[in-house]
């Protein structure tokens, strides 16, 4: 729950888009989520580049930093350094979390919504 007068909201609260053209023309904040069989697959922008998470009993996670799989409650299995990866440097888990919440929240309270379809340009319905 958000006010919508306080701060800015267009830019403080997670954007969702339907289109995959506009969700590419972010660079932060931004999020859509499609499903791919019974796969929940949520795609994030932060810092100008994708995050992605595959969400179906168990959770993966990639951003260029790091591939990362969770356990169904979220407890790290197992962790593998991305294209993009330094030596030595540590990796914040931080987006991987907002991606899940993000998800879990529009999966618990809004099961009517729109989902991007797998091209990202046409609308389905979600499955009753």
């Amino acid at each position: 729950t958000s006010c919508p007068t306080s701060g800015k909201p267009y830019e403080d609260k997670p954007r969702l888009y339907l289109n995959q053209g506009e969700f590419d023309e972010q660079s932060d904040n931004a999020f859509m989520v499609t499903m791919m069989g019974d796969t929940s697959v949520v795609y994030a922008r932060f810092g100008g580049e994708t995050h992605r998470m595959s969400i179906n009993g168990t959770v993966e996670y990639t951003s260029p930093m790091v591939s990362v799989s969770f356990d169904a409650s979220f407890d790290l299995v197992s962790a593998a350094a991305g294209d993009a990866a330094t030596d030595g440097g540590a990796v914040s888990l931080e987006p991987a979390a907002t991606m899940y919440v993000v998800w879990k929240g529009l999966d618990g309270s809004m099961p009517e919504l729109p989902i991007a379809s797998k091209g990202g340009t046409r609308i389905t319905a979600p499955a009753m």
